[in-house]
This record gives structure tokens, sequence and C-alpha cells, in this order.
């Protein structure tokens, strides 16, 4: 990259151009400085410093003797609190300003002081002309540069007074301002804002730069009485056009007297910003805080109802363990009446069956009658006597009872009885048979019985300590319960 050679600066007592610029903008700046030199313009930037001097002495001193100041404006220049500084220093001494728009920034870019500042002063646009050529010529027709030019044509050369406040008010319509200016001031403190707006117009129509008149017409604008009402309006006054009017047409104390109105206002208004950001902050607080207590609600009740299924879960599961306490309860009794009824059926089986011994006793008094009956029947058939006949009877009706008995225990039909005499020995002796093979018979049975009798009172133990049982896991199932309730 080429070094950039700043050209000598001007030194002297004739009017000069101050050259307000950042100094990142060089590469731009100087070619103009260079060409605006060679057309003849006097030009001072702080390039021409003299070594160890003091920068902030000797930018005041070049600001307040120049001509004319120019404000190259950028981005750079934007963003410089050094060149903030100058501007206002400018402003302050009344002198002639001159914005120069270099390239990519437009009147749009403007913003905060500088716009309130230089928004209103005349201005070039570098861009709007093809080259540099151009662009130096239209500064050579300008008429406010002409007198730091020693080259400037005759048409534009023109004396200009230095300072707003040198500027002698024509004595022609000198008093009939003051009038009005009265009317205007009686207008205000009689709150008639329309009238007193209308009256300072009639000023302006008179004298354009009356500088009382836009401050009276400010005060129209924000329904104030007096000057001072100013520092208490409710808007930036930097923002208002009366106001920027009347700072510019001001002597510098008045318009230091606005300026600190209007630091006043901003201040105020700052302060209310802040508190207004700050109750805004509180708010945005309290909010946040309100949705967190409310979503700590809708956890609550989502935990509360968790909770409450759970319960409701382990009621029903308890509430199930019970009726399946109750129905095993139900089966197992169920299954003892069952047993109960087997077992009855079982003792009236072996009831039936506890005649075998009587069944032996009858048997063997069978065979004996049967016997006897048998040698009655030979003796009769040898020998016939009253005694025997006796004995014969008396052994037949013992015979026929003691047969009848058999019969019954034995269950063989009962009509056998009437069989003839000559057959009964016979039929005895059959019948007695037959009664000890049944009562053996029922012998073997019986213990078989007996068997099963004991299988069944097994199990009918069994099935009572299985009641028992289902009877405790109902009874504690009944008391989760009780204790859910």
């Amino acid at each position: 990259m080429n070094e950039i050679v700043f050209p000598n600066a001007y030194e002297g007592n004739e009017p000069y151009i101050f050259f307000s610029y950042s100094h990142r903008d060089s590469a731009t700046v100087i070619p103009i400085v260079e060409k605006m030199q060679e057309v003849g313009f006097r030009i001072w930037y702080d390039q021409g410093i003299e070594a160890g001097s003091e920068w902030a002495e000797y930018i005041s001193s070049h600001i307040l003797n120049c001509s004319v100041f120019v404000a190259l404006l950028s981005d750079n220049y934007d963003q410089s609190p050094n060149c903030h500084d100058e501007v206002h220093m400018a402003k302050t001494y009344r002198k002639d300003i001159l914005s120069i728009y270099l390239p990519g920034y437009t009147a749009e870019s403007l913003k905060g002081e500088l716009q309130l500042w230089l928004g209103r002063m005349q201005a070039i646009f570098y861009e709007r002309h093809p080259n540099i050529d151009s662009f130096v010529n239209a500064l050579v027709q300008s008429k406010m540069l002409a007198s730091t030019n020693k080259n400037a044509p005759e048409s534009v050369v023109a004396k200009k007074p230095t300072t707003k406040a040198s500027v002698p008010a024509p004595a022609q319509f000198s008093s009939s301002t003051e009038t009005l200016l009265k009317r205007v001031a009686l207008f205000l403190e009689n709150g008639e804002w329309s009238s007193a707006d209308v009256y300072c117009e009639k000023v302006l129509d008179i004298d354009p730069e009356n500088a009382k008149a836009y401050i009276y017409k400010l005060l129209a604008q924000l329904h104030g009485k007096k000057e001072s009402d100013l520092a208490f309006c409710n808007t930036s006054l930097d923002k208002l056009p009366a106001y920027k009017t009347a700072l510019r047409f001001a002597d510098d104390e008045t318009a230091a007297r606005l300026m600190e109105y209007n630091r006043k206002v901003n201040a105020r208004l700052a302060a209310r910003e802040k508190e207004r950001q700050e109750l805004a902050r509180k708010e945005q607080e309290r909010k946040r805080q309100a949705e967190q207590a409310m979503q700590e609600l809708e956890r609550q009740e989502r935990e509360r109802q968790r909770k409450a299924t759970q319960k409701r879960l382990e009621y029903e599961s308890l509430l199930s363990e019970r009726d399946n306490a109750k129905k095993t309860v139900d089966r197992h009794n169920r299954e003892k009446t069952r047993l109960q009824n087997e077992i009855n059926a079982k003792l009236k089986e072996i009831a039936q069956m506890n005649n075998f011994k009587k069944m032996r006793t009858t048997a063997i008094a069978v065979l004996a009658l049967a016997l006897f009956n048998v040698i009655m029947l030979i003796s009769l058939t040898s020998t016939v006597t009253g005694g025997k006949i006796f004995f014969l009877i008396a052994g037949l009706i013992a015979a026929f009872i003691v047969s009848i008995k058999a019969l019954k225990v034995s269950g063989m039909p009962g009509g056998l009885v009437f069989l003839n005499i000559p057959t009964y020995g016979i039929f005895s002796i059959v019948t007695a048979f037959v009664s000890l093979s049944r009562s053996k018979k029922f012998q073997g049975l019986r213990g078989a019985k007996d068997q099963e009798l004991v299988v069944l009172e097994n199990q009918l133990k069994q099935n009572e300590a299985k009641i028992n049982a289902a009877w405790a896991d109902y009874d504690e199932a009944q008391k989760k319960l009780d204790s859910y309730r």
C-alpha cells in the first residue's frame, strides 16, 4: 500500500478553511485537499500542527480563527468523539459550516447530535460528481468558500460577517418586530397558543433570522408560557425544527441557554426512560415469576394426579387381592362341602358294613342249627317218640328264626324260608355258607372304605388349613383397604 503524502497546511492571517475529518478517511480527504490547494484555497487541517504542540489548544485556536468550517462526513467521522467536539466548537463560535458527504455517506446516515448540528446546514455530496475535478469546481463556485480562495471568480466573491451576532438588525423593521414579539409574549401568557404562533409567523415574515420568534414559536408549539418552561417539556427539543432554527440564529448566550434547556429535558427524559425500562424489567420479572409459579402449580397438580392415580391403582389392586382371597375362601368352602359329603357317604357305607360280626355269628348259629336239624331228622327216621317230636319242633322253629335273620343279614329273599321241611336242612346249610361268605366280603370292603375315609379326612384337614390361610389373606387385604379409606 502506497504511503499517503500530506500537503502543508495553511498558516497565516488570510481567511482559510478548517478541514474537520477522520484520519481513517485520509486516503479520500488528502486528494481533495491537494486539488483545492491547486485552485487557490487556503486550508488548515491537523497535519499542520507543529511538533510538540498541544493538540487541543491548536485545534481550538484554528477553529476560532477560521472563516469556514468544513466537515467531511463519513461513518468514521460519525464514530469519532474528536470530530464531534470540533463540530460543537464551530457551532458554539457561530462559524459558517459546510458539510461534505464523502462516498458511502448520505443525509439519512446522520443521527444524534450530528443530525442536530449539521442536518440543516449547506452540504455538497461527493458522489454526485463524476470526478474530483467536477467536485472541486463546485466548491470554487460556492460563495461561502469564496473568501478562502485567493483565485476565486469575481462573481462569487462577497463580503460576509464571520458570526451571526455581528449582523445588525435593519432599523426600518426593528421596532415593528419588537411590538409583535410583545404581543406574542402576551398570547403565550394567556395560553392563546394559536394566536402566538400566527404572530410569530408575522415576525418571521419581517425578520426570518429572528431567534426570539423561533423560541416563542417553540413555546406555542409546546404550550409553554415563558422561556424557562422549555426545560420542563416532555419532548426532546433537538427533535423540533423550531428549536434547531432558534439555535442557529441565536447569540451565544441564548444558544447556551437553549442547549441547557435541551440538556435538562433530555436528562429528565432519559431518567424517565430509565424508570420506564426499570418498570418494564420489574413487570417482566413479575410475569416471569408468575409464569414460574403457574408452572410450579401445574407441576404440583400433575404430581397430585399422579399420586392419586397411583393410590387408586393400589386401592384397586388391594380390592382385587381381597376379592381374590374371598373367592379362594369360597372355593375352599365348596371343596370342604364336597369332602364332607363324600365322608358322610363313606361313613354311611361303613355303617352298613358294621354288621359283619353279627353276620358271622348268625352264620355259625345257622350251621349249628342245621347240624342239629340233620341229627334230629336222622333220629326221627329211626324211632319216633313224644320227646323226639318236641325237640324236632323246637329245632325247626329255632332254625326257622335263625334262617330268617341270616337271610335278612345276607340279603337273600325271605320267601326261601317257606320251602318244605324236607329241604329245610339243605337250605339252612346253604344259608349259613352264604352268610359266612357275605360277611367275609363285607369285611374286605370295610378295610378299603376305611382307607378312603382316612384319605378324605386328611384332605378335609388340608382344605380347612387352606380356608384359614385364605381368610387370613382376606383379613390382611381388608385392613389395607381400611387404611386407604
